[in-house]
């Protein structure tokens, strides 16, 4: 008999950390709402896991791994058990490890994460397992334009008359995964697919993500929500068809982006099907993919730009390089950035790493950034079990996943490998899913 657990706990970092997800830098000033981690635990009297959804930008594999190992210490499990995503929040924190980054609150963040699996196990109580999908419409669009001229444009702005179409259609699918404990809650699962970049400024907040789970839990009795964002590397809320001028960033429309989503909850938990619920099994794979690195001159040139843009104001630094200046801008923090990891010259080869979690008829599986939104589509149409979830930015935060033929644009010239890794990346999570299927 499987058994699940649930817990929330608020992991807000202290005020003046960097805020990435922007090349300028953001410090966070205050609250609009507590940054939290949820932990739902699982255990089958022969294996425990425990599923992590984080309100941060991102965590990178080496933090990762120091989070595994500390939650399978505590928890008396396998490391290989611990999936830690995040929601990709732009208006929370990015534990990488750096020196931008508070040593204390790691620690800090570390013991929480800890606190709130053991929490969690404690929690565990007999469940039943149910699914089902419905659809949030109209709240995530694909960001990338073929423009008139051929080129390719991320976020080409509102009513913009260059733009010729669309390069790819959203995944508009809401997953509900239902665990109703014996004498207990219902442990609600969410997952969708859109950038949580919507609320902006230098507030922490859980952006839309945490509408999701107020909206579901206020409306949905004896409820406890969890969500987990999915494929949204090429996707925001941005609708370009409507007219300049329009709001296109802030809490409402967060707080609309939740409502929808939490109504597609709602119209899916009609139609539950119970699933098998029996197994726990827990398989990964690694390996090494070429990286998009320059050769030593290049890496010199590239530091120049980087810091042209960090210290020039920015009309000097768009008048200094022209029309060059976004490609510049753009390579040159990627290159340095690589360098800094020791990637310069064209043989270099960087560690990624697929993870997948099943219980039941149920997979997770981990994409350790963020993956286009047909990597998603690809994983979840080839998988064997009843229900599929990829997240976005799990077991790792290693940057965009294009796919090789959207290269062109910003996500590609960000991309820290060269062409393949998203066909790489789905090759190995198909092999690794029905692999574990069979297990």
């Amino acid at each position: 008999m499987l058994k699940a657990g649930f817990c929330r706990l608020d992991v807000s970092p202290p005020l003046g950390i960097d805020m990435p997800g922007y090349y300028e830098r953001r410090c966070s000033k205050g609250f609009h709402d507590p940054l939290t981690v949820t932990a739902i635990a699982l255990d089958n009297g022969e294996e425990k896991a425990v599923l992590f959804t984080v309100d941060a930008i991102g965590i990178t594999m080496p933090m990762q791994d120091k989070m595994k190992q500390a939650v399978a210490l505590r928890c008396a499990m396998s490391e290989h058990g611990v999936f830690i995503a995040c929601t990709h929040t732009h208006t929370g924190c990015h534990l990488d490890g750096s020196d931008r980054m508070d040593a204390d609150y790691e620690r800090h963040f570390i013991r929480k994460l800890t606190d709130c699996a053991q929490l969690a196990c404690g929690d565990a109580k007999p469940v039943q397992v149910y699914i089902s999908r419905g659809e949030a419409k109209d709240i995530a669009f694909v960001r990338r334009f073929r423009m008139k001229d051929g080129s390719t444009q991320t976020n080409p702005g509102l009513s913009n008359p260059h733009i010729d179409h669309a390069i790819g259609e959203p995944d508009e699918t809401v997953q509900l995964i239902v665990l109703k404990q014996e004498m207990g809650k219902e442990i609600i699962l969410v997952n969708f697919q859109v950038h949580p970049d919507v609320v902006g400024g230098e507030l922490y907040a859980p952006d839309y993500p945490g509408f999701v789970r107020k909206f579901v839990e206020e409306e949905m009795e004896n409820t406890c929500c969890a969500y987990f964002n999915g494929c949204q590397g090429d996707t925001n809320h941005v609708d370009v068809r409507l007219p300049k001028g329009s709001l296109s960033k802030g809490i409402p429309i967060a707080r609309h982006m939740g409502r929808v989503i939490a109504d597609g909850v709602k119209d899916a938990y009609t139609r539950l099907m119970p699933v098998d619920n029996d197994r726990i099994g827990f398989d990964h794979v690694e390996f090494w993919v070429p990286a998009n690195s320059g050769s030593a001159e290049e890496v010199e040139e590239a530091k120049i730009w980087k810091q042209d843009f960090i210290s020039l104001p920015k009309g000097e630094f768009l008048k200094k390089y022209g029309s060059s200046a976004r490609k510049k801008q753009i390579t040159g923090f990627r290159l340095v950035k690589l360098a800094e990891k020791g990637c310069i010259g064209f043989d270099c080869t960087l560690p990624l790493r697929v993870m997948s979690i099943r219980f039941g008829d149920i997979v997770f599986t981990a994409m350790p950034g963020e993956p286009f939104t047909e990597i998603g589509r690809q994983i979840k149409a080839t998988s064997p079990f009843a229900m599929c979830v990829v997240c976005c930015c799990a077991n790792g935060y290693e940057g965009y996943f294009p796919l090789a033929d959207a290269l062109d644009g910003y996500e590609g010239m960000t991309c820290n490998y060269k062409p393949g890794v998203a066909e790489t990346l789905i090759e190995k999570a198909i092999i690794l899913n029905k692999s574990l299927y069979q297990k």
